[in-house]
């Protein structure tokens, strides 16, 4: 079996042939007594290896407490009703603790959308692992504004819409490295 190696300044292949991972693609290398050759391969000349689709396994060793729901949904309806804007919580996670803290980050909002205004960053231990945003009294869903901004910070973005009604919405999805999990 022929390794597969990351190329770098110092790559040396160390057999006789190798599958390289470049930034421009996948090369295969062969050496023999006449020379080494390094070969682009298109798509069809890989060889077959098992074909695998992108997925995400969520690994949290527990849920978000139902209180931090509660106190979610309070707050969402106190900025509504006295601001009429949505609004938005950060979620944080500390593994060691496996705790879960919500702060509400200095923020811009209007009735159609809201954005933080400072670059979000791990505290005291507690790393950041999503968003929390409401949707006023209009339906929770990732709108193509959520979408943009959710491809910029990977983790869990959650959406509170039907704010006006007893039970409120929620839609939920997982990002990363700009994949959308839904």
């Amino acid at each position: 079996m022929a390794e597969i190696e990351l190329y770098s300044d110092y790559f040396e292949i160390k057999g006789n042939y190798a599958f390289v991972l470049a930034g421009d693609g996948i090369y295969l290398i062969k050496k023999t007594c006449l020379c080494e050759a390094w070969i682009k391969l298109e798509k069809e000349e890989i060889p077959p290896f098992k074909e695998i689709a992108e997925k995400i396994v969520v690994k949290l060793p527990k849920k978000i407490p139902y209180e931090w729901v509660q106190k979610s949904v309070k707050f969402f309806k106190t900025v509504l009703y006295t601001l009429g804007t949505e609004a938005i919580l950060i979620v944080f996670y500390h593994p060691e603790k496996e705790e879960f803290r919500i702060d509400a980050p200095m923020q811009v909002a209007s009735a159609g959308q809201v954005r933080t205004v400072e670059p979000i960053i791990s505290i005291d231990g507690f790393l950041p692992l999503g968003s929390v945003h409401s949707h006023g009294c209009g339906s929770a869903f990732h709108s193509s504004g959520d979408v943009s901004d959710e491809k910029k910070h990977s983790g869990l973005h959650i959406v509170c819409g039907n704010l006006d009604k007893e039970k409120p919405d929620w839609k939920a999805s997982l990002d990363f490295h700009g994949q959308l999990f839904a």
